[in-house]
């Protein structure tokens, strides 16, 4: 949420030292109670497929694959400062798994390897 929050509100109130203390107290809440942060990230063009193939709307649905990946460059920029916010305060830590177009359960069990990984 505060990735969406950097993407949609920059300008409008991010900036704000209101919002910045609500966000420091809201990274310290979340960074005492993960160990891991699991980041999926699919490549732009499995990202533009997936928006478009889906039936519901989307605000960039119909818009140009570069528009597309440039939204989607956005919130991996806001992942990536969120993130890197969370793992600085007490070392919480990442993993990021690659999403291509795969079934569900074997992203799973690449996830769950993954953190296995990294907590022993």
């Amino acid at each position: 949420m505060l990735s969406w929050l950097q993407v949609f509100g920059a300008g409008r109130f991010a900036d704000s030292a209101s919002y910045q203390r609500w966000a420091r107290r809201t990274l310290v809440a979340w960074a005492a109670l993960l160990d891991v942060v699991v980041l999926l990230d699919a490549p732009d063009s499995v990202l533009v497929h997936r928006i478009r193939s889906r039936a519901k709307p989307h605000g960039i649905k119909h818009e140009s694959d570069q528009e597309i990946a440039a939204f989607a460059e956005r919130f991996r920029a806001a992942f990536a400062s969120v993130i890197s916010a969370v793992t600085d305060i007490n070392g919480t830590k990442q993993l990021t798994v690659p999403a291509e177009l795969e079934r569900p359960d074997a992203l799973a069990a690449r996830v769950l390897r993954g953190v296995a990984a990294l907590l022993t």
